[in-house]
């Protein structure tokens, strides 16, 4: 059995969210630690959907933003069992640190 990977691995995806993600942060304290975390489906062909927020950052604005991003998604390689592509829920966390002023 294989889980679903992200195109190029999770160091890959790491950099795909730095990439992507915008958070405002400004009236958040410096050096916060923010996690969100985003379950999806990963289909039998790769593709990413039915998105939902398992763990909220409790800030409406910082959950959208990930779902937002999760739409840019590129196709990612299927996870296989029994050799057979099959659906897969995953589970992504997301873990922003506030930056220093």
């Amino acid at each position: 059995d294989v889980m679903p990977e992200f195109p190029g691995g999770n160091a890959a995806l790491q950099r795909f969210l730095l990439k992507n993600l915008r958070f405002d942060f400004d009236e958040q304290e410096p050096g916060t630690r923010i996690e969100i975390r985003c379950r999806f489906v990963v289909d039998g062909n790769g593709n990413v959907s039915a998105a939902e927020i398992v763990k909220s950052a409790g800030k409406n604005a910082y959950d959208k933003e990930v779902t937002r991003v999760k739409e840019k998604m590129p196709q990612w390689k299927p996870g296989i069992k029994r050799n057979k592509n099959v659906a897969v829920y995953f589970t992504l966390p997301v873990i922003v640190e506030v930056p220093e002023q």
